[in-house]
């Protein structure tokens, strides 16, 4: 239930960024990539520290999930943007992201 508020505001952040930086669509497109690999990295790092999750109600596993649907919310958001012409690289979570775009 918490991924879906938290993909809604991942994505609407990223196409804030994307209009106020729309003058340069190059630099938007990797500060996104840099977003999202920055909370993959810090995704990975959670679930090191704190895994495994023996409570996946406990305020670690909550984090550590957020952090990891908020960088899958920016990459369906940089295909929906910067890629449409390409085959989709997610399945799931496209039709949210559609609907928030």
């Amino acid at each position: 239930m918490l991924a879906n508020p938290a993909r809604r505001i991942t994505t609407s952040s990223s196409l804030l960024r994307y209009c106020t930086l729309l003058s340069s669509w190059r630099s938007v497109f990797e500060t996104t990539l840099g977003l999202k690999m920055a909370l993959l990295i810090v995704g990975a790092a959670l679930a090191i520290r704190f895994g495994p999750f023996h409570d996946g109600d406990s305020w670690q596993a909550v984090l550590t999930g957020m952090v990891l649907v908020a960088a899958m919310a920016v990459q369906n958001a940089i295909h929906r943007v910067y890629l449409g012409s390409a085959p989709p690289s997610t399945l799931m979570t496209g039709t949210t992201t559609q609907i928030m775009i």
